[in-house]
């Protein structure tokens, strides 16, 4: 595992970045596919661990989340929208040739023990922020006294295939709705994360680069939106 912050690990990986789990003292999130359980269980032999929290219901994220949660005998918990596809109950969505090909690569056993969780509500020091849009149930989670955010799928630090740093929104035909996730991603940017946890690519430390990136002009929509009122970020 490789230190990256005051209690913060990102978990090996190969190759590096691709599809990301962290441990945040005894809380880990996220735990990429079926084919990784062995490499994370044995990463975390000498750490103990409370807690598996779950951003969004996408096989390479939760794909290993039930034999992590058996052998570890450890919750696990994701927002309640998503929570039936972590669960096993559902499929997870938006339905597609490739997500079909996701499930039936990467998940493996479904969790008996999911905890479903809503915005607002705390894992350890760290808030859950609903921030749907790429599924309907992802989540930010928000730790204010240090700004570090695990945030999933909303954006990502890395293009999968060429490996080159950059920040990238998530593919429109894996995600619910990219203008509601934009928005999310907005939500994020109030904040003022000061070290960002992604999913995929490695940990973003300069904000600067996030107000770059939603100053797009394609962003404009999801700007306009925040300004409304009763919006969630107004």
């Amino acid at each position: 595992m490789r230190p990256i912050g005051e209690g913060v690990w990102q978990l090996d990986a190969f190759p590096s970045h691709a599809v990301n789990a962290y441990l945040v003292d005894d809380i880990l999130f996220d735990c990429r596919t079926r084919w990784s359980a062995p490499s994370i269980l044995r990463q975390l032999r000498a750490h103990p661990v409370s807690t598996l929290a779950i951003t969004h219901a996408h096989p390479d994220h939760w794909g290993a989340a039930g034999a992590i949660s058996a052998a570890r005998d450890i919750p696990v918990v994701c927002h309640e929208h998503d929570a039936d596809a972590v669960a096993g109950r559902a499929p997870a969505a938006p339905a597609g040739f490739v997500v079909r090909l996701g499930r039936a690569t990467c998940e493996g056993p479904s969790c008996r023990d999911v905890r479903p969780l809503r915005a607002g509500e705390t894992v350890g020091d760290f808030t859950v922020i609903h921030t749907p849009g790429h599924t309907r149930g992802h989540v930010v989670y928000f730790r204010e006294r240090d700004g570090v955010a695990v945030v999933g799928d909303i954006f990502n630090t890395m293009h999968m295939w060429t490996r080159r740093v950059r920040l990238g929104e998530p593919p429109a035909h894996l995600s619910d709705s990219i203008e509601e996730n934009r928005r999310s991603v907005l939500k994020l940017k109030e904040l003022r994360p000061r070290l960002v946890l992604p999913g995929h690519g490695p940990p973003l430390k300069d904000m600067g680069r996030l107000d770059e990136f939603v100053s797009a002009p394609h962003w404009h929509a999801a700007r306009e939106a925040t300004k409304k009122p009763g919006s969630a970020v107004a």
